[in-house]
């Protein structure tokens, strides 16, 4: 069925815990280390909303499905999805404020209702994104890990230069742009499901013409590509609640 695939295909989450042990206080960071820190916050601190047309192309245990479709992002952690038909009209709302999310099948008339967005997505899916991670990812940054332990730069491979922060349930490295300073590519490992994310831009700027991410332990990925995106559009906040029909049938996960 489409509505559960698709619902854990777009709320993410999963928290990590690392029991309490006495540990050696972390190694300050290099100067370069803290500046590229500083810049991914200081991007994510201009953020305040995107409106967009996308193409969403899931895939999972090789089956491949597809959603064009408005997706509505707003700081810190709002994000609404409607998938439309090829007459325009919604036939799927995925609608999440950080704090509780809807998914509304409109065909089969049913809805999944959650009171606690991050619990709920770790349940369904397991992928490691808090809301305000995958909002911040959908707009094209990078949120530095929470109570980091280290910040390391790595030698440039393939890939370019290389951040690799560590954090207390996991770790995050993060590929740059040479040119623009800009993540390009990001590997989450460590406590949570592995997972990467890859950054395609058209040009230079922040907001990115495609984002893809791929489990590395499973065969599941999330390709989303931006038809047009507009940021500071002033998307109104009452855009991340959904008043719900009477007669839908509605189940309610924790």
């Amino acid at each position: 069925m489409i509505a559960p695939k698709f619902s854990r295909a777009v709320v993410l989450l999963a928290v990590g815990v690392l029991a309490g042990c006495a540990t050696a206080p972390p190694a300050p960071p290099s100067p370069e280390a803290q500046r590229l820190i500083q810049e991914l916050t200081a991007r994510w601190s201009q953020f305040d909303d995107l409106r967009g047309l996308v193409e969403i192309t899931l895939t999972r245990d090789g089956t491949v499905e597809r959603f064009d479709g408005v997706l509505l992002l707003k700081t810190p952690a709002s994000l609404r999805f409607e998938a439309l038909t090829p007459f325009g009209q919604p036939f799927l709302y995925l609608v999440s404020s950080g704090q509780e999310f809807t998914f509304y099948n409109v065909g089969e008339n049913r809805a999944l209702v959650g009171s606690n967005a991050q619990e709920s997505a770790k349940r369904w899916l397991g992928i490691p994104f808090a809301g305000e991670e995958l909002v911040g990812l959908l707009a094209g940054h990078v949120l530095p890990l929470q109570d980091s332990r280290s910040m390391t730069l790595a030698h440039a491979d393939g890939r370019g230069q290389s951040l690799i922060v560590t954090g207390p349930s996991w770790t995050q490295r993060i590929w740059f742009s040479q040119d623009s300073g800009l993540p390009r590519e990001i590997e989450y490992s460590g406590g949570r499901s592995p997972v990467r994310v890859v950054f395609q831009r058209a040009s230079e700027d922040a907001t990115p013409s495609a984002i893809t991410l791929t489990a590395l332990d499973r065969p599941f990925s999330v390709a989303i590509r931006y038809r047009s995106a507009e940021l500071r559009s002033g998307v109104s906040s009452d855009a991340f609640h959904l008043d719900l029909p009477r007669r839908v049938k509605v189940q309610r996960v924790n």
